[in-house]
């Protein structure tokens, strides 16, 4: 199932930083690659079946297999350049642009997640977000 990563912001607003979807891992990655307190929230938003590890046997896997550590690097590098892409989306694109590519990359997420946190995520009003739909 789809799962998504969110923090609050200053003012106590809950904001969408990350979906995750099947066959995928979600962490709060701040907290267990540096040992500290999370300052994201992973929830799940559909039935789904997770299996955890800690960061110390995450570690002992990679030092006694080189080939699970070189595919973690692929995952991770995919991972940090899909993160890359959607920050300079969020700085650079309109609202419009930031809507139709996701449109035309994760249809299914629209049918699959609150329209709020899609607004959330997308960083736009919902308002923006219903304009932009009925835009089609």
């Amino acid at each position: 199932g789809i799962a998504r990563v969110y923090y609050y912001s200053q003012s106590g607003k809950e904001v969408t930083a990350w979906f995750s979807d099947e066959h995928t891992f979600i962490t709060a990655i701040e907290s267990f690659f540096n040992k500290k307190e999370a300052y994201t929230n992973c929830e799940l938003l559909e039935d789904s079946v997770v299996y955890s590890i800690s960061n110390k046997a995450l570690e002992d896997i990679f030092n006694q297999s080189h080939d699970f550590a070189k595919i973690a690097f692929h995952v991770m590098s995919k991972v940090t350049a899909d993160m890359a892409e959607f920050m300079v989306n969020l700085k650079f694109q309109t609202a419009k642009e930031r809507y139709t590519y996701m449109m035309e990359q994760y249809p299914q997420i629209f049918q699959r997640v609150p329209l709020l946190q899609i607004a959330s995520y997308l960083g736009i009003s919902p308002e923006t977000l219903s304009r932009l739909r009925a835009e089609k």
